[in-house]
C-alpha cells in the first residue's frame, strides 16, 4: 500500500521531500516488523520458520504479482 502512495504521490513532489518522507516510513515499517519476528522467535519456537521457509510446514506465502492501487481524492 505504502509503495503504491509512494507512486502516486511522486508525481506531485516537486522537491523530493514527499518520496523521502514515506520512504522513511517504509523503513521504519521494516524495522518494526523485524522487531517483532524476534519477539516472536523468542516466544514461539514455531516462529523460528519465518527465516527458513523452506523447511516450514506452515504453509505458503502469496505475495501478489499485480501493482496494487489508491486513488487519492
Amino acid at each position: 500500500m505504502y509503495n503504491s502512495v509512494r507512486i502516486s504521490l511522486g508525481e506531485a513532489d516537486g522537491d523530493g521531500s514527499i518520496l523521502k518522507t514515506i520512504d522513511d516510513i517504509i523503513n521504519s515499517l521494516y524495522i518494526n516488523i523485524g522487531q517483532l519476528e524476534n519477539i516472536l522467535q523468542n516466544v514461539n519456537s514455531q516462529a523460528e520458520m519465518i527465516d527458513y521457509p523452506e523447511e516450514s510446514d506452515l504453509g505458503e506465502v502469496v505475495v501478489p504479482k499485480e501493482e496494487v492501487e489508491v486513488e487519492l481524492d
